[in-house]
């Protein structure tokens, strides 16, 4: 298990152990598919906050809950950042 986490961090086990001890920040690196993941969901935000800002004038009921469903997406987006 700390080999994966350790690999996941691109680094050697012994560093890593040598980090987590001494209460050093490890990072994962993100993986092919959640980088493909957060590029599809900045695509999506800006797509729906352009949707929104069309359809305010002619249905501003919908305009306002796709302008909410943005702000989960950018809820995520800062959380998937982290």
């Amino acid at each position: 298990m700390i080999r994966e986490k350790a690999e996941r961090c691109l680094m050697a086990m012994g560093e890593f152990c040598r980090r987590s001890a001494l209460d050093i920040e490890v990072t994962e690196w993100f993986t092919p598919e959640q980088i493909q993941a957060y590029r599809m969901m900045m695509q999506c935000h800006g797509t729906l906050e352009e949707l929104a800002g069309k359809l305010d004038g002619d249905d501003p009921e919908l305009g306002r809950r796709i302008l909410e469903l943005v702000e989960k997406l950018e809820t995520h987006l800062l959380n998937f950042a982290k």
